[in-house]
């Protein structure tokens, strides 16, 4: 499993922040046992305050909202729940 996500988001005043993760579990078996194996890091957060909805990578450079909700599902009714 390797794919974008969206974490939890978190909310103070009139700021909601929704981190944008990337995330991989591998997993194998062998004669031995078997492993895992887990990896998360940070790719970007959607700020949603009175402005507006945007993004921004980790670079803090801005992206745009709708190539994120492209790629990673469910994150069109997360922002719409926040935007009520």
């Amino acid at each position: 499993m390797d794919e974008l996500r969206a974490g939890t988001p978190v909310g103070t005043g009139n700021i909601t922040l929704v981190p944008i993760e990337h995330y991989s579990i591998q997993s194998d078996r062998g004669d031995k046992g078997c492993w895992f194996s887990a990896h998360k890091e940070p790719v970007a957060i959607i700020i949603c305050d009175g402005i507006g909805v945007r993004a921004v990578n980790v670079h803090a450079n801005e992206i745009s909202v709708d190539s994120l909700i492209d790629k990673i599902e469910g994150l069109d009714e997360v922002l719409s729940s926040l935007m009520r």
